[in-house]
């Protein structure tokens, strides 16, 4: 299957553990691809075959904008990307 676009693929999975109603699991997904985005647009990526998978625990809920950036972020970095 080709790549329609370049740079890594990105997925968000967050189970029905998270929350039982549908439209908070899909605007915590929103938000997240959002600043995965932003986050690889920082960093120099050689690869297009890279895929991210990010799956999500209940803690999220308590989570501000900044703290989920910054654990992002250091997922990233502790990834390599």
């Amino acid at each position: 299957m080709p790549l329609l676009a370049p740079g890594p693929r990105v997925t968000v999975v967050v189970g029905t553990v998270v929350d039982k109603r549908a439209t908070v699991r899909n605007k915590i997904k929103r938000q997240l691809r959002v600043d995965l985005r932003q986050a690889l647009a920082k960093r120099p990526l050689s690869s297009s075959g890279i895929a991210i998978m990010v799956s999500v625990k209940r803690p999220i809920l308590q989570c501000s904008a900044i703290a989920r950036k910054a654990s992002l972020q250091a997922l990233l970095s502790r990834s390599g990307l």
